[in-house]
């Protein structure tokens, strides 16, 4: 036996055996039908318009534009001066484009694992890179008490191989490209607590 209903502008038509549906009258299995479409039909609708308003692979949503962003530090020219003497944009850019080349290899050779993501937040602290946020030194480093200097020199051997990292590979070379001075008795030196806390 067929029986039919309406459903919007469409007909559903619905084969019932002449007993009912496992008991249920004609009208109630064709309600469950009814029910069953519906559901389909919003959840695929549904499903339709999110797909719809996902982005392309480019990230962009626009498919004719796949070319990277511009790079910041093509063709960057450091300023005139010291780095204390840069404007807040020009410290970032000194950051990005001289100071990070400089600094990501050294710390990944030191430690690969440790440092795979080295960014802004390896000496600012975690989200400083985003937050812009770049006060120094970073109470998150490692604390250095003047009485454990030379660190290198240090009993556990994790804190000597730090120390020496920085002795060796950091300090000297930071105080150079902020244009600082590592002599204790000039008035713009820097020095380990220039980072460290």
């Amino acid at each position: 036996m067929v029986w039919q209903y309406s459903f919007g502008k469409k007909r559903l038509s619905c084969n019932v055996d002449p007993k009912g549906a496992a008991g249920r009258s004609k009208e109630a299995h064709c309600g469950l039908l009814e029910d069953s479409m519906l559901k389909r039909a919003l959840l695929l609708g549904s499903l339709l318009l999110a797909v719809a308003g996902c982005p392309t692979s480019g990230g962009s949503g626009d498919d004719d534009d796949d070319t990277p962003p511009p790079d910041p530090c093509e063709g960057y020219e450091q300023p005139d001066g010291v780095f204390a003497d840069y404007s807040d944009g020009e410290q970032r850019l000194y950051m990005q484009c001289v100071v990070m080349p400089e600094f990501a290899p050294i710390f990944r050779e030191f430690d690969a694992d440790e440092y795979a993501n080295f960014s802004c937040d390896t000496c600012h602290g975690e989200g400083s890179g985003a937050a812009g946020d770049f006060e120094m030194p970073n109470d998150d480093l490692f604390t250095l008490e003047f009485s454990g200097f030379p660190y290198s020199q240090d009993p556990d051997p994790e804190i000597a191989a730090y120390g020496e990292f920085m002795e060796d590979e950091v300090v000297f070379q930071m105080a150079e490209l902020l244009g600082r001075s590592t002599d204790f008795q000039s008035p713009d030196f820097f020095g380990c607590y220039g980072c460290h806390p």
